[in-house]
């Protein structure tokens, strides 16, 4: 059985663990025994665990409950009258003579709670029991003094045939556990090579050790299960492999290797154990011990494809590709039909940068299997990133068609629809990701842009903080609800998730970028220069970073700095109309007008509905003196913005400047109709009516103004120097009413 794979990660453990390595362990451990046992005469006794105690069985019932009522001045059991009510039912019911100890030797080798506690004067003995079982957790081996005050030591009957070949001793504490006077851990990932070593060079194994009938049946038991054994854990591994969701995946991967352990415990031989234990190491990213049962497979059979297949896959997750391309061609020349070995070596070429060569394997991969789902997955992927989207697309769909669960297919198809444009499907697709596999982080903050370019915020927050929930170091998650927040006129959160993010992955450009960005709002600006040239440090050819540099040395005044960052903006990004509005308004504020136009121009040029642009290069012709161009841009403005008032109130000022007074106070109206406390608007509008000579019209609007706060002397003033100099300029006479509302105030 082996494990289809779509894109390998390449994790940072260095490995080269073969079973040469793990054999220098076991000796390694074997040594320590051995030099623990130099200053004096020990016994010893394997657990397969590490429990509280070693207890008799008469006595390991109640250690628990004594341990947990140790303060409550609980008597401690008597055991040696529970031990002498066994003996006595024992003459009575076997009619069997003999001293004490043979009897409770008798009773405690056919499975009898006694105060008996096994040991072996043999630790090679003891290493096997510390190994034979429980295998997800650390055994020990236990040294022990044979001469003590406290417990007695003798060796069961020879009639106990099971003695011999474990070299038997047991220990009797009339208190019924024991202190060890030292110990040795065996690490569980350490203890399937224990019992091949001691199988392999001793001769120790279950069947060796087990050398009466008792023995024997247990034996026969043990060893007729593989089997059963290996069924649950394919069992148990189909489940896993069906699962969406990270944690139900790992618990049924658990399980499998549960029973994938008992099978080799029970069948040392078993090569598809190894192979698919070690397929579920790999998943859960146990690359040694998964290259551990490779090994152990391919040593076994060297000519069993699936297992250099999925040490390929191995290999390739620790980022050894070299090793893993070696691995999927040995695969491919033992089995050249096998789809799945085509598909993994097109994911290694992917990795290493081959793309043909990969587009190459998973087209033979669906030559040879049309129905793989992880193939058409993984094509796609290669087109979606060289941008041919609708090719990604048709994969990702026939992907999706094959294996209607596969959450990671609908991820991709959103993607790609994301790239296209279609905002909509994008969202569907995310959603039925998320639907599928429900720990998607990912997916949710997929959808969670999506819902920001449709301006649908709260949606968008919900699902950034879905993802941040699910993987709390997504710092590009934390980024882009700081975008979100800002959106939402909340530049204090904003600025906390970019934060959160540069603390995540310190070399973040963009967030940078748009934590200068609510610097700058908050007019920190000094900051917000920083913060960009720090981005620009980390990417020096972010194009956004040097245009919002330009933005900020704008706003401080400093024209020439901006100027210069809009070039470079620029350079990177000639296409990007914004950059040159930005430019263009640098330009205007240094008094070079051609030079803005020119900019605002190329901004049209390349963005024909480019509101911001047609209003900039509208007001630069006002200031040149040029209404009629500035005219036709506020044209352009209102035919793309009709709702704007902007657009009308400026026409009216450059209709008002070319004399076309009526057309002025049109727009002048429907400003102040949508708009009615537009001031300006009727300062402006009093204006053309003194022009038109309508006194009484204009004095109305005067009055408006005035009321809703407006200076009306320093707003005329500014404009001209008095009243003379108004009446001399466009050879009107105003009525002394008005002339005296306009005087200057000293």
């Amino acid at each position: 059985m082996s494990s289809k794979i779509e894109l390998l990660d390449e994790p940072e453990i260095d490995s080269q663990s073969s079973l040469q390595d793990d054999l220098g362990r076991v000796l390694e451990k074997i040594r320590e025994i051995v030099e623990k046992s130099t200053d004096a005469d020990y016994i010893y006794r394997g657990e397969p665990e590490c429990y509280p105690k070693i207890t008799s069985g008469l006595y390991r019932p109640f250690a628990n409950f004594v341990d947990e009522h140790h303060d409550s001045g609980l008597v401690e059991p008597n055991l040696t009258s529970m031990e002498t009510a066994i003996l006595d039912e024992a003459r009575e019911y076997l009619n069997q003579p003999g001293s004490d100890f043979e009897i409770l030797a008798e009773l405690q080798h056919y499975g009898c709670k006694t105060n008996l506690i096994d040991f072996t004067t043999d630790y090679l003995i003891a290493l096997f029991f510390s190994c034979d079982n429980s295998h997800h957790k650390d055994g020990r081996v236990i040294l022990l003094k044979r001469e003590s005050e406290d417990y007695q030591v003798d060796r069961p009957p020879e009639t106990i045939k099971r003695v011999e070949s474990q070299n038997s001793v047991f220990v009797r504490s009339l208190k019924g556990f024991i202190d060890p006077d030292d110990m040795v851990i065996i690490p569980k990932e350490l203890k399937m090579s224990v019992l091949d070593y001691l199988q392999k060079y001793h001769d120790i194994s279950t069947k060796n050790i087990y050398k009466d009938i008792h023995g024997f049946i247990k034996w026969l038991g043990r060893y007729l299960d593989p089997n059963l054994e290996f069924a649950k854990g394919v069992i148990f591994q189909n489940k896993g492999d069906l699962a969406n969701e990270r944690q139900e995946k790992r618990k049924w991967y658990e399980k499998a290797v549960l029973h994938y352990t008992e099978t080799l415990k029970l069948k040392s031989d078993c090569i598809e154990g190894y192979n698919n234990r070690g397929a579920i190491y790999s998943d859960k990213g146990e690359f040694d011990l998964a290259l551990r049962d490779f090994n152990m497979a391919i040593n076994l059979d060297p000519n069993y494809a699936s297992a250099y297949n999925n040490r390929g896959m191995a290999y390739g997750k620790k980022g050894k590709h070299n090793s893993a391309l070696e691995d999927f061609n040995m695969a491919i020349n033992l089995d050249p039909e096998s789809a799945d070995s085509y598909n993994n070596r097109g994911a290694t070429y992917k990795e290493m940068g081959k793309v043909d060569l990969a587009v190459e394997d998973y087209n033979r991969a669906i030559d040879l299997d049309p129905g793989f789902p992880e193939a058409y997955n993984n094509r796609g992927v290669i087109y979606d990133e060289k941008g041919e989207l609708d090719y990604a697309i048709k994969d990702y769909t026939k992907a999706i068609e094959l294996k209607p669960y596969y959450a990671n297919a609908y991820n991709n198809r959103g993607m790609a629809y994301s790239d296209k444009g279609d905002v909509s499907r994008a969202i569907a697709d995310f959603g039925m990701a998320v639907g599928l596999k429900s720990d998607y982080a990912s997916a949710y903050h997929n959808r969670g842009m999506e819902y920001s370019k449709k301006n649908q915020l709260d949606e968008a927050l919900h699902d950034y903080n879905t993802a941040i929930k699910l993987k709390p170091d997504f710092a590009q998650a934390y980024n882009n609800r700081g975008i979100v927040y800002g959106s939402k006129g909340e530049p204090d959160r904003a600025l906390q998730d970019y934060e959160t993010a540069i603390k995540l992955k310190a070399n973040y450009p963009e967030a940078y970028n748009n934590r200068a960005l609510i610097y700058i709002i908050k007019g920190k600006y000094d900051d917000g220069i920083q913060d960009l040239n720090t981005a620009i440090m980390f990417k020096p050819d972010y194009a956004g970073a040097y245009s919002n540099l330009g933005m900020a040395y704008t706003i401080i005044g400093e024209q020439d700095k901006a100027i210069e960052n809009y070039d470079i903006a620029i350079k990177l990004e000639p296409t990007d109309a914004e950059i040159y509005s930005n430019r263009g308004a640098a330009y205007i504020n240094k008094g070079k007008y051609d030079e803005g136009i020119h900019d605002f121009s190329t901004a049209i040029k390349l963005k024909p509905d480019y509101v911001d642009a047609y209003s900039n290069r509208g007001a630069a012709y006002i200031i040149k003196g040029e209404p009629d161009k500035a005219i036709e841009d506020y044209n352009s403005f209102i035919k793309l913005k009709p709702n704007n008032v902007e657009g009308h109130r400026i026409r009216g000022f450059a209709y008002r400047m070319k004399g076309e007074l009526d057309k002025a106070i049109e727009d002048y109206n429907l400003v102040i109709e949508r708009e009615p406390d537009c001031v300006e608007a009727y300062v402006n509008r009093a204006e053309a009516w003194l022009h038109l000579k309508e006194w009484e019209k204009a004095k109305t609007d005067l009055n408006i103004a005035k009321d809703k706060g407006v200076d009306i002397n320093e707003s005329f003033h500014n404009d001209y120097e008095s009243i003379e100099d108004f009446e001399q300029k466009n050879d009107i006479q105003l009525p002394e009413d008005i002339a005296e509302m306009l005087k200057r105030k000293n």
